[in-house]
């Protein structure tokens, strides 16, 4: 068989594993549909906030690249800035690779040891793009998590399992120089319970109108639809319960539409964030994201700046993904 029909069969048989194991895999809950409620004060309160992580890290610092030591210097300042605010404790964690290195950035909520879940966002950027919604929408979300979720697990520590958030260096690094990889090894090497981890990579680009969204599969349109209206988590088959959890728990306390997806490995696009470290550690992971570029035609270019973002869905999906993490890192009594 030639080298063109060789690739196209194995397109094909990519294309139909990743559509069976997509209509295998039955999501909980009911997707919303509609316009979106009235937004309540708090939630108003929450899009401002998230506007200006948004515009501090994206607009006042701009690119967050290697080349930039200054401005990722600044980025992990403000980052350590706002959890401080929040009354967490900042920990840096610096780390050599071949690329010259990075340093992550990790708080910890909740008990002090046992079972841990992980969520992430990376705080870098390809070399000339300013990154709002990659994915300084991701670390704005973050930061809210950590100044909503912080009063909570310090009340009552023994009704949450341990919750770690991360702020990740060197996303945009092919891996093994991602500063998620050497996160990951260390957390194996410790041997942490790591029960699973979210990354939320790019949160911020929607379109409710028809035929906006785009998929790296396109028998994937026959399941998924194609308004870019929701949110979407993002998995491998081994990661499919995480999925579905999410999915559930997101649908039961949100406005906004979302869809879950576990598929093999071998759709690339799976695969394409800190999340995928993880899976090499053994550990279920999966991607809360907008798509990136199958909707969002800012994707790492100079034009991805703060104005481009929807900031009440940012908020919607924020104030969502913290219902996740909650349902995620509920102690049951027998636990």
């Amino acid at each position: 068989m030639h080298g063109d029909a060789m690739r196209a069969v194995a397109s094909l048989a990519i294309a139909s594993l990743a559509l069976a194991s997509c209509v295998a895999l039955q999501m909980p809950g009911k997707r919303a549909r509609g316009p979106l409620p009235a937004p309540s004060g708090e939630l108003v309160a929450l899009e401002s906030r998230l506007r200006t992580h948004v515009e501090e890290l994206a607009g006042r610092i701009g690119p967050r690249h290697r080349s930039r030591p200054g401005s990722l210097g600044e980025a992990r300042d403000y980052i350590e800035w706002a959890w401080r605010r929040s009354g967490l404790t900042v920990h840096r964690e610096p780390y050599a690779s071949a690329h010259g290195g990075g340093v992550n950035l990790w708080t910890e909520l909740g008990p002090s040891a046992g079972p841990l879940w992980v969520v992430s966002a990376h705080y870098d950027t390809v070399a000339n793009s300013p990154g709002a919604d990659d994915d300084a929408s991701g670390v704005a979300a973050l930061l809210e998590l950590g100044a909503r979720l912080a009063p909570e697990f310090a009340a009552h520590p023994e009704r949450h399992e341990r919750l770690r958030l991360v702020a990740f260096d060197d996303e945009e690094t092919p891996a093994p120089a991602m500063g998620s990889t050497f996160h990951a090894r260390a957390l194996a090497a410790q041997g942490a319970e790591v029960r699973g981890m979210l990354s939320l990579e790019m949160l911020g680009a929607y379109d409710t109108a028809p035929d906006t969204q785009r998929f790296p599969v396109a028998l994937l349109g026959l399941w998924y639809s194609t308004r870019a209206d929701y949110l979407a988590f993002v998995g491998d088959w081994d990661s499919r319960e995480l999925v579905r959890r999410c999915v559930g728990a997101f649908r039961a306390c949100s406005p906004l539409p979302c869809e879950g997806m576990a598929a093999p490995r071998a759709l690339r696009d799976i695969a394409r964030s800190d999340h995928s470290q993880f899976w090499k550690i053994g550990v279920p992971a999966l991607m809360v994201t907008d798509t990136s570029e199958f909707r969002y035609a800012h994707y790492h270019k100079r034009s991805d700046t703060p104005e481009k973002l929807d900031y009440r869905r940012l908020a919607l999906a924020t104030d969502g993904v913290a219902g996740v993490v909650r349902v995620l890192c509920s102690r049951a009594p027998n636990r």
